[in-house]
């Protein structure tokens, strides 16, 4: 036996895309892929939603296998060996969710011929560790889309308002499944997703849209190499020329000036918008806090004050404008 030093290039990515129904998940996995592979890469989709996957084809380029009912175990570890011989670059299964069911309708065919359930269970997951260890010992990259339960939320808004949010919770696999995987992207209900399993370190308390950038970031991390910046959603600003000869500012009244009192709440707000600065002064300008082009420094300390009451919402409120716009974060 030999060791050889670790390389991430040798690695092939295993992703789970969590989320409830309409979340856009099969979406978020065909752009997920498409980054990743690259123009002339070869994508392969193990369908098991009813042939829904192929509604995208006029979008993304990439071949089909459809399973039916019954979602027994060994058509997905088939169809795994059969994306790997092919040779394909990337491997989407949509969704795994059904190889649990499938593990699930095994287990109760069991018990409705009587038996131990304890001795029936074993024999159940037996076959969830084979179509898992299908999943992640494969030598292919491979996206795994789940179903999340569903609930609603009451939180407060960066207004303080109570506003209702649907989330999502445990993915349909088995309990804590999903963290064998390299990195879990948890989709929301309006396309933005989070991590809840990140080894990549690379979207850690980030809010966004899973994109064919975000591909070719994870695809950058698994060779070692630079990581891609996200492409700009807009172009900056043109520079304003001063006037030839600019009348002098108005000095403003001294009881304008911040109080002492504000020093500390204004440095605690600056280190809470430093790693989102653009997205943040994006969104106080549409919010009518700030007028285009003013300083960070000029923000009414009533407007700090609500941000520090509520740090997490004006965070979410931020990113998530800033994913459905499309800037980068």
């Amino acid at each position: 036996m030999q060791f050889t030093q670790a390389q991430r290039r040798r690695a092939k990515l295993k992703l789970a895309v969590t989320g409830p129904p309409g979340s856009g998940k099969t979406m978020s996995a065909l752009r997920l892929a498409t980054g990743l592979v690259g123009p002339g890469g070869k994508i392969a989709v193990i369908d098991t939603e009813n042939r829904s996957a192929s509604l995208y084809s006029d979008r993304f380029r990439f071949d089909v296998c459809d399973i039916d009912p019954p979602f027994e175990v060994e058509k997905f570890v088939a169809a795994i060996g059969a994306a790997t011989a092919a040779s394909y670059d990337c491997l989407i299964i949509d969704s795994a969710s059904h190889l649990w069911k499938g593990v699930l309708e095994f287990k109760g065919s069991l018990d409705s011929r009587g038996g131990n359930s304890f001795t029936n269970w074993n024999q159940a997951g037996k076959k969830y560790d084979a179509g898992l260890a299908a999943i992640l010992q494969s030598d292919i990259h491979l996206i795994a889309c789940m179903r999340s339960k569903v609930e609603y939320v009451l939180e407060e808004d960066i207004k303080g308002k109570q506003v209702p949010r649907k989330v999502g919770l445990a993915p349909v696999f088995r309990d804590e499944g999903e963290y064998e995987f390299t990195i879990v992207f948890d989709v929301a209900h309006d396309h933005t997703a989070q991590v809840s399993k990140d080894r990549t370190g690379m979207f850690t308390d980030r809010i966004f849209q899973v994109t064919e950038d975000i591909g070719k970031q994870v695809g950058a991390w698994l060779d070692g190499g630079e990581i891609p910046a996200a492409e700009p959603a807009r172009p900056a600003a043109p520079a304003i020329r001063p006037l030839a000869n600019p009348a002098p500012a108005p000095k403003a009244p001294a009881n304008d000036a911040p109080a002492d009192d504000e020093g500390p709440e204004r440095e605690k707000f600056a280190e809470l918008v430093a790693p989102h600065r653009e997205q943040a002064l994006a969104w106080m300008v549409r919010e009518g806090w700030l007028k285009e082009g003013a300083p960070l420094a000029s923000l009414d300390i009533s407007n700090i004050r609500k941000v520090l009451k509520r740090p997490a919402a004006f965070l979410r409120a931020v990113q998530q404008a800033a994913a459905a716009a499309g800037v980068a974060s």
